[in-house]
């Protein structure tokens, strides 16, 4: 009498909905990088546009950006304590809001015009609703302490950077509401993670300003890969391909997903400011990069 093996049991990678279907679930499968080669991408100048406002005390200083689904540019000022928003098609200022202490990060969420924000004096994430004349707080995620880094990934689930106890950084995988499902820790693998981007995979990759590293990690904390041809890594991203994009002081690396530089595609001469936040757009590949400046710079890449 014939028999076949027994499959294997599926495990739940990252439940990323809140109490949604089956589908949205991701299965952990064994991780296999679709980009093999290393072909250079291209940005190409689309346009620049101011940010500061008429009421703006100082230079500023943009730690976080965000597409909105309608395509408007929301933006975080540290420096001036505002949330920001811009028109995508002229870059034309829309509205903005106060806020009682510094904001870090940002990322939007699919088809729904939010935002969440990380404060991480307060070790809070702000849930923020964007309409036609206002910018206002929805709802509030406490974390254990100072959470800086935020992004979400395709479903709406978010990793956050989450400071905990003895000064040990930890990766926070949490649904839309902030329910708490996984942490990543990795044996101390983070000293300062402060900017974090996901794959269409939901692999992880952070990028770790104290270490000079840039980790490409699965959920479960599986190193893939390590960069560290860099000082100061800045803000990360990932494209429609699977290339991943990281800021360094004064140029932008291209990486496949095995961790091998592809170029160095864009300089801070050619920006006109040291790069250091960048937001991507996957249906038009948009690409946004802003900084310590009053300018932000919009690319498309091909």
């Amino acid at each position: 009498m014939g028999g076949c093996c027994s499959k294997k049991p599926e495990t739940i990678r990252w439940t990323v909905a809140d109490e949604g279907p089956a589908e949205q679930k991701f299965v952990n499968k064994e991780w296999l990088p679709k980009v093999i080669t290393k072909k250079a991408r291209h940005a190409n100048s689309f346009r620049e546009f101011g940010v500061k406002i008429l009421d703006d005390e100082n230079e500023c200083n943009i730690t976080g950006a965000a597409f909105l689904p309608n395509g408007d540019i929301f933006i975080v000022d540290k420096a001036n304590k505002k949330l920001k928003l811009f028109d995508k098609k002229s870059g034309q200022f829309k509205m903005s809001a106060q806020v009682p202490s510094n904001p870090e990060g940002a990322c939007s969420i699919p088809n729904a015009p939010n935002v969440y924000v990380t404060f991480p004096a307060s070790s809070r994430i702000r849930k923020v609703g964007v309409t036609v004349n206002d910018i206002q707080r929805v709802d509030t995620i406490q974390t254990v302490n100072r959470c800086t880094a935020i992004s979400s990934n395709k479903f709406g689930g978010l990793a956050v950077a989450v400071n905990t106890v003895g000064n040990q950084w930890q990766i926070h995988l949490m649904n839309s509401a902030g329910d708490l499902q996984k942490r990543i820790h990795g044996e101390m693998l983070f000293l300062n993670p402060e900017h974090i981007a996901i794959t269409d995979e939901l692999n992880l990759v952070v990028s770790d300003k104290g270490n000079n590293t840039v980790f490409h990690i699965t959920p479960e904390g599986y190193v893939i890969f390590a960069y560290k041809d860099l000082k100061s890594p800045q803000d990360v991203f990932v494209d429609r391909k699977g290339y991943i994009y990281v800021a360094g002081l004064d140029r932008i690396h291209q990486l496949n997903e095995q961790g091998e530089k592809v170029q160095y595609m864009l300089s801070k001469a050619d920006i006109g400011f040291s790069p250091q936040t960048m937001a991507y757009r996957e249906k038009d590949e948009m690409l946004l990069i802003a900084g310590r400046s009053d300018k932000v710079k919009l690319y498309t890449i091909s």
